[in-house]
């Protein structure tokens, strides 16, 4: 069972370092990736802008989309020309925020292993005293007598046949140890399937790869500058 046991303790260690360090900066270039393909595909920018309502420009969709407003007042057309440096701003404090909540979740991630690994740790060694004191109880009745001047010979107490030790294994026994075997294997595919859904869970599903501020940043510089180039 102890086996068992150690193995999951280090599946748990080897997952859990590979997702903190590969698999979550991995998933952070992949979105950052994905949005940059989005916003590099070309604009479509209306020929004649006679029929449209309002100016098609590039103030005109910022003050819309960030300010809600349909004609930009000349306050927010002077807001939009800080608008790089505000959103850079943001997107680098809320790079380290996202930074510090997936260290955070690393470290409780790494106590609970600990935890969990302490617990059976102690349980083995309590385990492994209690057997060598079974085992000391078992074989303390144990007497030697002489032979002869060459040899000894050990026998328990109130035991009848010396050698009954090496009489062949039974097919119960080899059924029995079967049985063990399958049940040790089942429970190891118990305990990894939990462990996989408790990791997801709680884990990989509250990493933050990529916060909204550092996407809207994103956008703004690839999509923004190329409608500042169709301007």
């Amino acid at each position: 069972m102890f086996s068992i046991l150690f193995h999951i303790i280090g599946i748990m260690l080897i997952e859990t370092s590979f997702f903190f360090y590969y698999i979550g900066p991995m998933e952070t270039d992949m979105f950052k990736s994905k949005i940059l393909q989005i916003v590099e595909q070309p604009f479509f920018i209306p020929p004649s802008t006679s029929n449209i309502s309002f100016p098609f420009h590039t103030s005109n969709i910022i003050s819309t989309i960030f300010y809600n407003q349909t004609i930009p007042t000349i306050q927010t057309i002077q807001t939009i020309q800080n608008i790089e440096y505000n959103l850079n701003t943001q997107s680098i404090l809320a790079q380290e925020r996202r930074n510090q909540q997936n260290y955070e979740l690393f470290i409780f991630t790494i106590k609970c292993w600990g935890s969990f690994t302490l617990f059976w740790l102690l349980a083995y060694i309590i385990y492994i005293k209690y057997k060598d004191y079974h085992s000391y109880k078992k074989y303390s009745g144990l007497t030697t007598i002489g032979v002869s001047s060459h040899s000894q010979l050990t026998y328990r107490k109130g035991s009848i046949d010396d050698y009954d030790s090496e009489l062949p294994i039974s097919s119960l026994q080899k059924k029995d140890e079967a049985l063990t075997k399958t049940i040790q294997y089942i429970g190891f595919c118990g305990l990894l399937v939990l462990f996989q859904y408790l990791f997801f869970n709680y884990i990989v599903f509250l990493y933050n790869p990529l916060s909204i501020d550092e996407a809207k940043y994103i956008i703004y510089i690839q999509a923004f500058h190329q409608l500042d180039k169709a301007d």
